[in-house]
């Protein structure tokens, strides 16, 4: 029997059961970012490697495409602007 184990009676209320104890809760919105924390520690562990593995490829994918658009913005000298190149040569 799993301790934590939720029942649901209607949208509105839940009853929680943990042990031997009945919690009923009313109104709670129980949405997939209200408890991020708790859900990453009670997945799998595939799954949460899975997870971090996407976040980590996303975030990467982010900073990488960032990075070649401010490289493909530059000069083929590798200055930004064309002052720059007046400047540095007084």
């Amino acid at each position: 029997m799993h301790p934590f184990r939720r029942i649901s009676k209607n949208p509105r209320s839940n009853i929680i059961r943990i042990g031997n104890r009945e919690i009923v809760t009313q109104g709670l919105n129980s949405g997939f970012w209200t408890d991020l924390y708790h859900r990453s520690m009670t997945v799998s562990w595939p799954l949460f490697f899975a997870s971090a593995a996407l976040v980590f490829i996303a975030l990467n994918g982010t900073f990488a495409a960032q990075s070649a658009a401010v490289a493909a913005s530059t000069d083929p000298d590798g200055r930004r602007d064309k002052h720059e190149r007046t400047r540095k040569q007084r």
